[in-house]
């Protein structure tokens, strides 16, 4: 019989994404699992500043309080997105992940920490190429994670 109890559900707070979170709620539920709500803070944000040297005056940007902030920001929106989804028997911990580029590799090392029993990812994300059979996050999770993966289709139905 197979048992659910721990869920990693990856979000980066698109449409796609939420309905991933939906499909781990309704599996958690059903199998009275904790979901861990994971996103990856991407190294690409930490670097806009430096490169917007050209452009504005940086000397007076605090860059560490600029890094501060968007993991405060991230954090507060996992929060939010968490509240807004919790139902009766269901844990969901926000998990803010900062891995850099390699959002797949956070993910999976994620899973393993908190011994997921299912990652739950929409197959596209933000930056994905909507003619892709599946984005390359996804893909690579799919690939290299410890445990079965559920990919939710971009624009799928609903089972709930």
């Amino acid at each position: 019989m197979i048992q659910l109890r721990r869920l990693l559900v990856a979000t980066d707070f698109s449409d796609d994404a939420a309905r991933a979170l939906r499909y781990g709620v309704e599996l958690a539920r059903s199998f009275s699992a904790q979901i861990f709500l994971a996103h990856v803070l991407e190294e690409d944000l930490l670097r806009v500043l430096p490169a917007l040297r050209k452009f504005i005056d940086t000397q007076s940007l605090d860059l560490g309080r600029y890094h501060e902030e968007i993991r405060k920001g991230a954090l507060r929106a996992l929060e939010d997105l968490a509240s807004r989804h919790r139902v009766e028997g269901v844990a969901i911990e926000p998990v803010l992940l900062e891995g850099g580029s390699k959002a797949a590799e956070e993910l999976v090392r994620a899973s393993r920490e908190r011994r997921a029993d299912l990652i739950v990812i929409a197959t596209h994300g933000r930056g994905a190429l909507r003619s892709a059979l599946i984005g390359s996050t996804a893909e690579k999770v799919v690939r290299t994670a410890p445990c079965p993966v559920l990919t939710i289709k971009a624009g799928g139905q609903h089972f709930v």
